[in-house]
């Protein structure tokens, strides 16, 4: 393939040569890995190649941004949420590219008590800024935030910031009424922190392959140097997560692989005193622990395969002393459980749908012989919502409270927050709507979201979230967007973006395929998309975009597909598998290069990731059914759909060299006319996995993208 007059960047090929289980590959590409300023000059190349082909798309671009614009109120304030004595809210404001969060104190109730009554941001009295998140960027070209915790006497906050894109954090503490800074030595910190009391914090550190794998106490105003190792997890399929208790008496720190899993619990002001193992990790069982009171909540699949409910006492967690809370219908899952003193809440999928399903402390009931003391429990009550919507728990409140907090959105719903009010034995659930995002220039009546279903080679029917404008009928014509992700059993539940509203006025239909391999069916759904089953995820996706045609809902010639991460795998794969079927792909963060990253244990996440892949290192099978898709070494010399890779030079989690060696590939193999069908790469040069930060900035990444897909969809 020539470059039809293109004036393409040359990537030198140096030949290396790969050989596993009796299998030779030559690499051309893969020596960029390892020289990083000749990497940074190649992805410079792409980018001034990226300008010149699309400087034509500059006032579509600037169009899109600003309609996107158009339906973002951008001086607004989030539902106040409680930590302790205080309300906490979060501001934006027009021409601002960061909220600022901010606070007012509770005010007392009789005995001793806060009241109940959510404040008004608007009118809030004494409210104090607690971090401005426009300050602490000042003129960096990237600023993100971590994880955010507050002291229990509401004194200080500790806030993780990450100014790279790397997702490696610094941690500020603050005092919040004046703003002094007291400690900010903590660097390199990996997510998560969490207040021990006032005195010291607990963070986590990543080793060389960002893997968080140790927990460190932190004493407020020492050196660094003085900081103490609570826990190291030195199985490199493990990482480490840290959270406290709803109680505030016991730190949580979770280890998980992709397939098993265990928690450890510390007194959270004390956790020299000891640490329970709540069950000894064992191949294939996975589990969450949620402390509630002197019992705790379990969360597993020791005896269902889509988990169940437990609970035991703290003082006597052996999996014989577990007595079943709640056991689902077939075809339900249990996804986590949140524990209030007189109540909990389950967040669930049933029918391939999100659920909250509420369980109270039934205090009449004595507990029964043998029980030990522990809490009876209510059938469960189902949180109302649309269908098709995506509702799930809200992380706030305090243990005490008798409500919680949900959200709910769906592709047309604009994110809503949902007040539970959990009342007495037998009484309904009351909800109260605190706040449905405003969306200006919004008419929701002239569009409808709906669920259908494809059919796929060996007949298991495929879910698909489809939305476009009331007046768009399939009569074969129309342009069409299709979404995938489909691996980690990550599900790709409906949300309300208003990037998507410029796309469906355009007359476009949007879908997202529910492909195997992620979570929305259950376990099995996951189980039939990864190891060795992988290839159902980008058959599915196919069988999906045939639907699409077929149906009449989209023109054969003007689909699209898109996905990012591991959904850039699937882009790529199902570039290969039907170039036919798409007329343009966008492929972001893309982990096309599988089996190269896959095959090296020393780069990030590897290991961790065999779980979900396969060891294509030590099993023949795994190497040779991964090379059978792995993007990367499958391109044909036919023609291919335009393409777009986008990627970040401080991704962490897909090296931005893989997108990198796959284009020149691309363009090595494929026989498309570059001008009509350009392959184009777009790297993100402050940035990480999720792009560049700020308000503006993902506007403006999302209209480069969307403007390419339309242009070629003839949708613009």
């Amino acid at each position: 393939m020539d470059g039809n007059d293109m004036c393409l960047p040359c990537l030198k090929k140096r030949p290396l040569r790969r050989e596993f289980h009796g299998d030779v590959f030559t690499d051309e590409y893969e020596w960029i890995r390892n020289d990083e300023e000749a990497m940074l000059r190649q992805l410079r190349e792409e980018n001034k190649l990226y300008d010149r082909e699309t400087e034509s798309l500059a006032p579509l671009r600037a169009r899109l941004t600003a309609e996107i614009a158009s339906h973002v109120k951008t001086d607004d304030v989030s539902v106040p949420v409680r930590h302790g004595s205080f309300w906490y809210w979060s501001r934006t404001w027009e021409e601002k590219n960061y909220p600022a969060v901010y606070r007012c104190a509770a005010q007392p109730a009789g005995h001793g008590g806060i009241s109940p009554v959510r404040p008004d941001p608007h009118t809030a009295q004494n409210a104090a800024v607690v971090y401005d998140g426009n300050l602490l960027a000042e003129d960096s070209d990237f600023f993100g935030v971590g994880d955010v915790a507050y002291s229990p006497d509401g004194r200080l906050c500790a806030l993780e910031t990450d100014s790279a894109g790397n997702e490696t954090f610094r941690i500020r503490i603050h005092e919040i009424d004046s703003g002094l800074i007291v400690d900010d030595s903590v660097r390199e910190a990996g997510y998560g922190v969490v207040f021990g009391g006032g005195t010291h914090i607990f963070y986590t550190r990543c080793d060389a392959a960002w893997r968080q794998y140790q927990v460190w106490v932190h004493r407020i105003g020492a050196n660094p140097g003085e900081d103490t190792l609570l826990y190291e997890e030195k199985d490199e399929k493990f990482s480490v997560e840290i959270s406290a208790s709803k109680d505030r008496r016991r730190l949580v720190v979770g280890l998980f692989s992709v397939t098993s899993s265990q928690c450890i619990l510390f007194d959270l002001y004390d956790p020299w005193q000891g640490s329970r193992i709540v069950f000894e990790r064992r191949a294939g069982v996975e589990y969450t622990v949620e402390p509630c009171g002197d019992s705790a909540l379990i969360v597993h699949n020791l005896h269902r395969p889509d988990f169940s409910l437990s609970q035991t006492r703290l003082d006597d967690v052996r999996m014989e002393a577990w007595e079943s809370v709640y056991v689902p219908e077939d075809g339900e899952q249990v996804g986590a459980v949140y524990a209030f003193s007189d109540f909990a809440v389950c967040e669930m999928r049933a029918e391939g749908e999100t659920q909250l399903r509420v369980l109270r402390k039934n205090t009449d009931v004595p507990p029964e012989d043998g029980s030990k003391g522990l809490p009876r429990w209510s059938a469960p009550q189902k949180v109302t919502a649309p269908r098709a919507a995506t509702v799930g728990y809200l992380p706030a409140g305090e243990w005490e409270d008798g409500e919680f907090l949900c959200t709910l959105e769906s592709i047309l719903i604009p994110p809503t927050v949902l007040c539970v009010k959990v009342a007495g034995e037998n009484s309904a659930l009351v909800c109260e709507t605190l706040k449905t995002v405003s969306v200006p220039l919004y008419s929701p009546e002239n569009y409808t979201e709906y669920r259908v279903w494809a059919r796929a080679d060996d007949g298991t029917k495929i879910p698909l979230t489809v939305a476009h404008r009331k007046d768009v009928t399939p009569n074969g014509a129309n342009a069409g967007i299709l979404y995938g992700y489909g691996s980690y059993g990550i599900s790709s539940d409906p949300w309300f973006s208003p990037a998507l509203l410029p796309v469906l006025d355009r007359g476009a239909v949007y879908a997202a395929a529910h492909v195997r391999g992620g979570g929305e069916l259950g376990r099995h759904w996951y189980e039939q998309g990864k190891l060795l089953q992988k290839r159902n995820t980008f058959t599915d996706f196919i069988a999906a975009a045939k639907y699409l045609v077929q149906s009449g809902l989209v023109d054969p010639k003007r689909l699209a597909a898109e996905g990012r991460s591991a959904g850039g795998l699937l882009m790529g794969a199902v570039a290969n598998m039907a170039p036919e079927m798409f007329r343009v792909i966008h492929a972001g963060v893309p982990f096309v290069d599988a089996l190269n990253t896959i095959l090296r244990p020393d780069l990030p996440l590897t290991v961790g990731e065999w779980e979900e892949w396969g060891n294509p290192l030590h099993s023949a099978q795994v190497y040779r059914y991964m090379k059978s898709y792995s993007p990367y070494e499958n391109i044909r010399e036919k023609e291919y759909p335009a393409i777009l890779a986008t990627s970040a030079v401080n991704d962490v989690r897909v090296s931005c060299v893989e997108p990198l060696k796959w284009v020149a590939r691309l363009r090595d193999t494929v026989r498309s006319d570059l001008r009509r069908s350009p392959i184009l790469l777009r790297t993100e040069t402050a940035g990480g996995h999720g792009g560049g930060s700020g308000r503006q900035k993902s506007w403006e990444n999302r209209s480069h993208e969307l403007a390419f897909i339309l242009s070629l969809l003839n949708a613009a």
